[in-house]
């Protein structure tokens, strides 16, 4: 071989491993850019720890769709959308089926659904989303996909969606269970206030349903909880107590207190819990341990009634 054609031979074969490097390094900021927009946009869900989303469905009916990493199970509360529930923010007595469209008038969007499920049905949810996202429970690929990808209305960040869509693709079928509150004793089918048949909360809520709800890091154990009463009525702090168990902890007291016009401040030993009930209720998360031996700490005043 010639000197020129050495040279030349060699300068290929640099411009050829010029690219190969080039390329791996585009690969490599495309992986990294795809990653930190998937951390960037994971806002709720950890993929460790059990979570419930509000489903306003298609036929009007509310589920309440459970993920619990822990199991490998999904579990789907079907409550009847002709189900009469005291609305949150004392929005007064509607249908189920209706608090969606109130929600949006009201320009709290799902939100009002998932404060209403935590405030008359005691079920710990703060998140919520449109029809699309049934997809989850459903499982086959496409309705994942749409679920993941077709925008819709829901406070779910797109890193969480991606991240229940890949846990709902690996639950089996055996794994995903179906339970409709109008099969329970939760339920009582009666006649409505506005003359139709449907169905009331009857009761406190089974235990049997309260599992459903509990948060893993709350009942391995006794999770001590004090609340500090301002709000002057008689049974806020009490129903809010009823929520806290349900999440898994233990309401050890409710110390009542002269009347506040303050909201709701929350503080933990672990800023983890304090920031959970922070999304579950309309609290502020306080940056100081709580009193004495609790784990977390409530103190709920007058403004908290209107926002509750």
């Amino acid at each position: 071989m010639s000197a020129r054609r050495k040279q030349l031979h060699g300068r290929k074969k640099n411009t050829t491993v010029y690219r190969k490097i080039i390329g791996y390094a585009l690969v490599l900021v495309i992986f990294l850019l795809a990653f930190l927009y998937f951390t960037g946009t994971r806002k709720f869900w950890n993929g460790r720890d059990k979570v419930s989303i509000a489903i306003r469905s298609n036929s009007g009916d509310v589920h309440v769709v459970t993920f619990d990493p822990k199991t490998q199970e999904m579990l789907q509360i079907t409550i009847p959308g002709n189900t009469e529930a005291e609305v949150a923010r004392g929005l007064g007595i509607w249908k189920l089926t209706s608090v969606w469209e109130l929600g949006e008038k009201e320009s709290l969007q799902g939100l009002l659904l998932s404060r209403t499920l935590t405030k008359h049905f005691k079920f710990p949810v703060f998140l919520w989303a449109d029809a699309q996202a049934d997809g989850f429970f459903k499982g086959d690929i496409d309705s994942v996909i749409t679920a993941t990808l077709r925008p819709y209305k829901t406070n779910l960040g797109l890193g969480d969606r991606i991240s229940i869509a890949i846990f709902s693709l690996r639950v089996k079928n055996t794994k995903r269970v179906e339970l409709n509150l109008q099969d329970t004793t939760y339920l009582r089918k009666t006649t409505l206030t506005d003359g139709s048949e449907g169905y009331r909360v009857v009761g406190s809520i089974p235990g049997d349903i309260a599992v459903i709800f509990s948060d893993s890091t709350a009942s391995k154990s006794t999770f001590r909880v004090g609340i500090k009463d301002m709000t002057g009525k008689f049974g806020i702090a009490e129903a809010l107590g009823e929520v806290i168990e349900v999440f898994g902890g233990k309401v050890f007291s409710i110390e009542k207190g002269s009347e506040a016009d303050s909201g709701c401040k929350v503080s933990a030993k672990v800023a983890q819990n304090a920031a959970k009930i922070a999304l579950l209720f309309p609290c502020s998360v306080v940056d100081q341990p709580p009193d004495g031996n609790f784990d977390l700490e409530i103190t709920i005043g007058k403004k908290f009634m209107e926002d509750y």
